[in-house]
C-alpha cells in the first residue's frame, strides 16, 4: 500500500501556510474539510491553503507538494486511527464514529492517488468553489519529468520505512 507523504523542494511552505506539514509527514487532500468555508473571508495564507494545500495528518499545517509512499498496514490503520483523533480534536468532528469514517474515506482518497504515481513524479493540488454547485471543487495534478529530459534538476527518492 503506498499513500501520499508530503515533499519540500524549498521552504516555501513556511512562509506561504500559516502552519507548513513537515517534510515527509503523511498527508491527505483534506478537501472535504474546507466545505461551508468562503475563501474571500479567510485571510491570505488560509486561502492560499484552501486553493493549494494538502493536509498534514499530524500537524494539520499544508504542503504544496506530495508523493507516494511505501506503508504497511499496521503503520496505515495506526495512521487512520491518528487521524480520526485529529478530526475530533481540530476539524469539529461530532463524534468517533463520524470522524474514523471520514479519516477511512480521506486516506482510501490519499491510497487511489498515490496508487500508480510513478517513482519522482509529485502531486499538486488545485481548490476552487465551484460557481455552480457552490461546493469545493478540487483538481490533482501530476508532475513529472518530460520525456527525454537529458537532466534532472532533482529526483524524488522515497526510502523504504525500515530500510
Amino acid at each position: 500500500m503506498r499513500l501520499l507523504r508530503a515533499i519540500r523542494v524549498d521552504a516555501t511552505d513556511e512562509r506561504v501556510f500559516p502552519v507548513a506539514a513537515a517534510d515527509g509527514e503523511w498527508l491527505v487532500t483534506g478537501s472535504s474539510l474546507w466545505a461551508g468555508v468562503e475563501p474571500d473571508r479567510l485571510d491570505r495564507k488560509m486561502r492560499l491553503a484552501f486553493a493549494q494545500g494538502f493536509l498534514g495528518i499530524e500537524s494539520f499545517g499544508f504542503a504544496s507538494f506530495a508523493t507516494a509512499a511505501p506503508i504497511d498496514p499496521d503503520a496505515a490503520r495506526a495512521l487512520e486511527a491518528r487521524l480520526a483523533e485529529r478530526l475530533l480534536e481540530r476539524a469539529g468532528a461530532p463524534d468517533r464514529v463520524t470522524a474514523a469514517a471520514a479519516a477511512a474515506e480521506l486516506l482510501a482518497d490519499s491510497a487511489a492517488l498515490a496508487r500508480d504515481l510513478p517513482k519522482g513524479s509529485l502531486l499538486a493540488i488545485e481548490r476552487r468553489i465551484d460557481p455552480e454547485s457552490g461546493g469545493v471543487a478540487e483538481r490533482i495534478r501530476k508532475l513529472e519529468a518530460p520525456p527525454g529530459l537529458h537532466a534532472r534538476v532533482f529526483e524524488v527518492v522515497v526510502e523504504e520505512e525500515g530500510a
